[in-house]
């Protein structure tokens, strides 16, 4: 596996950075068992558009048998398809939302830092993802969708969701995913103070309409607690820790490395970012010059949670199966995020210890409504 290992994240750095990453020949040929093995891993970590940028141009004794690479051609012009959809029913929200009165919202996730790629078709694409920045804003958001027809589910949480031609978009009432309890007032304050605070020419334009998207330091401060929520739950693939990678390197000149820095500390993540960071660097390949403050952390371990997570956790294979029955599946997922604790509690000690608190805490308000 070590092997296999090599040379997927050599066709991860080279479908990320192209020619700046040289071929190595010493590392094929590869065996028709190999490559499907390749092809597997890089859809369990969602990243099938990635390792296929990384193929191609390679020599042709280090090209994949050729009914696999015509199954995994095929593959990318389906995300291409699907990416260019999402794109379309984008633009015709932010159209719907600028219609007076304007319902002012920021694309996070997925195409907010997609247009970063070298090919941005060929990210694998999830849910559209917009934030409004307040109950209230998601509420005036839904009764607009509602309007054209379309059922609005919602959330415990003040978020929502629908589907518009089969693309789910989920709308976001509050930014950074933190949980600690201390942090939430001047955490609101701040997403406030940022919302749509963004310059116009730093929004990503779809089809001619530029969309906003988060503050360099607002985005960069979700792309990092994102990644620690998941693992901290379920676990997560490498697709988001390539978007941390893209993302940095894309707005190297333009972010605030100090804000970011002084956020981090005072949100209680500035180690976990460290750690974070090495793992881009020895992992993904992101030059140090484009990380906002230095790290000496070593990521090995957090590597191998990943590694063996997969995409959000679907394959890692370390679980055992989810038990039937509700309340042995709630105790199933503390052993998983109590596992997990250990690993993390020295990165970001407050996350670590809130999120599961209050999870438990919703669990427990279910119990006495017997839900």
């Amino acid at each position: 596996m070590e092997r296999i290992q090599e040379i997927f994240f050599f066709l991860l750095r080279r479908g990320l950075w192209g020619e700046e990453q040289p071929v190595q020949e010493n590392l094929f040929p590869l065996s028709s068992s190999e490559w499907n093995l390749i092809y597997r891993l890089s859809r369990k970590h969602t990243l099938q558009g990635i390792i296929y940028d990384g193929i191609v141009g390679l020599p042709a004794a280090c090209q994949p048998p050729k009914m696999l690479l015509i199954h995994w051609t095929v593959e990318i012009d389906k995300w291409e398809r699907i990416n260019r959809h999402q794109q379309q029913i984008l633009s015709r929200l932010q159209v719907l939302f600028s219609q007076p009165p304007a319902i002012p919202f920021e694309l996070i996730k997925g195409p907010a830092i997609s247009c970063f790629y070298r090919n941005p078709l060929h990210r694998v694409c999830g849910d559209l993802d917009l934030y409004f920045c307040g109950k209230e804003q998601v509420e005036t958001a839904n009764k607009r969708i509602e309007q054209t027809g379309i059922r609005v589910e919602r959330g415990m949480t003040g978020d929502s969701a629908y589907l518009i031609n089969g693309a789910l978009i989920e709308q976001h009432a509050r930014l950074i995913e933190l949980h600690n309890p201390f942090f939430q007032k001047e955490l609101t304050q701040w997403e406030k103070q940022i919302f749509t605070k963004g310059k116009p020419e730093e929004r990503p334009v779809y089809y001619g309409i530029p969309v906003t998207v988060p503050t360099p330091v607002a985005h960069q401060l979700l792309v990092s607690t994102h990644i620690l929520k998941h693992l901290l739950n379920a676990g997560i693939g490498l697709r988001q820790l390539c978007d941390a990678a893209v993302l940095l390197r894309a707005q190297h000149e333009i972010l605030d490395c100090r804000e970011l820095e002084e956020r981090c500390r005072r949100f209680g993540v500035y180690r976990w970012s460290q750690l974070l960071y090495a793992l881009l660097v020895k992992y993904i390949g992101l030059p140090e010059r484009y990380l906002p403050f230095p790290t000496d952390e070593n990521p090995d371990t957090l590597m191998e949670e990943v590694w063996e997570s997969g995409n959000f956790g679907f394959y890692d294979e370390r679980k055992a199966a989810r038990p039937e029955g509700k309340w042995k599946n709630k105790w199933y997922t503390v052993k998983q995020i109590g596992r997990k604790a250990k690993l993390f509690y020295l990165y970001a000690p407050g996350e670590t210890f809130w999120w599961p608190v209050l999870l438990s805490g919703v669990r427990i308000k279910e119990l006495i409504q017997g839900k």
